[in-house]
């Protein structure tokens, strides 16, 4: 028991610090290539992209936690929080 959900900390850790440095690429980014051409990336297209990536990562993460919150609730332990999960907005009419 023990040994999984460290297992699922470690790989969540992992994913946290690949993101991290995903991101980091994202923001020294100056140009993209199309083609044989390469583009000026505007700062609204980098905070697009890295939107993007937190929200892929952000959903790996989240993937793990809720794994991880099985295995303690079928366990008798309480769940960890998930600072990962993605909100869903409600639409009002």
């Amino acid at each position: 028991m023990n040994k999984n959900i460290m297992k699922h900390l470690d790989n969540a850790l992992q994913l946290a610090k690949e993101k991290q440095k995903i991101i980091k690429q994202i923001c020294r980014l100056k140009t993209k290539k199309f083609g044989m051409r390469n583009a000026v990336i505007s700062l609204g297209e980098k905070d697009m992209m890295a939107a993007k990536a937190r929200k892929i990562y952000d959903a790996k993460i989240s993937a793990f936690y809720e794994d991880m919150n099985q295995e303690l609730k079928k366990a008798g332990y309480e769940e960890l929080r998930n600072e990962y999960r993605t909100q869903k907005k409600e639409v009002t009419k």
